[in-house]
């Protein structure tokens, strides 16, 4: 009886609408900051290999492939 009371309420926490609305703002800004390190990361390391440009864009060295 007692795993069946916490098994509701940890539903109804769930389903909390507060509940859901902060681990949407928390998932998104994980996520945001995610992105914007890995791109920080990325780019930088393709703008250390960039050797010029040409009408196709960016040329990169071969030692970045």
């Amino acid at each position: 009886m007692n795993n069946e009371i916490k098994f509701n309420s940890d539903w109804a926490k769930f389903f909390d609408p507060d509940g859901i609305k902060s681990n949407l703002i928390r998932c998104s800004l994980f996520l945001i900051s995610y992105e914007l390190l890995k791109n920080s990361i990325v780019d930088k390391i393709k703008d250390f290999y960039s050797i010029g440009f040409d009408e196709t864009g960016l040329l990169y060295s071969e030692d970045y492939k």
